[in-house]
């Protein structure tokens, strides 16, 4: 994540995903850190976690899925219209072939805070 100094993998995964996108100015500043989880995906062990922007978690959320092992990390950016609600998803680092259907569930399942409470018998592939 932009802010763990201390794992410098992560921060250039991070800096990598988010080349070429344009994320707004709350992700390295004051937010709201979910806790992260652990799951196995693609038989590898990958962490997941959710940030929100600060007194404004329903509208501006960042979910990201870090694999250690390819030193890569996956996001996924929400920003909801205040008025309307309408979710505008914005995927990073997914392009073609990146990851599988079961990656971009992770990650709104971050978002929504399901991921900890997954159905009985799913499995990452």
């Amino acid at each position: 994540m932009p802010r763990n100094r201390r794992r410098p993998a992560a921060a250039s995964a991070f800096k990598a995903m988010a080349q070429g996108h344009r994320l707004p100015v709350w992700i390295h500043g004051k937010t709201v850190e979910s806790l992260g989880h652990e799951v196995m995906f693609g038989g590898e062990k990958v962490y997941v976690m959710s940030v929100c922007k600060q007194h404004d978690c329903g509208a501006e959320q960042i979910a990201v899925m870090y694999d250690p092992g390819k030193k890569i990390i996956y996001g996924l950016l929400l920003l909801a219209d205040p008025e309307t609600r309408a979710e505008r998803l914005t995927w990073m680092n997914l392009g073609a072939g990146n990851v599988s259907i079961d990656g971009r569930t992770i990650l709104y399942a971050a978002l929504t805070g399901s991921l900890g409470n997954p159905p009985d018998g799913f499995d990452y592939k």
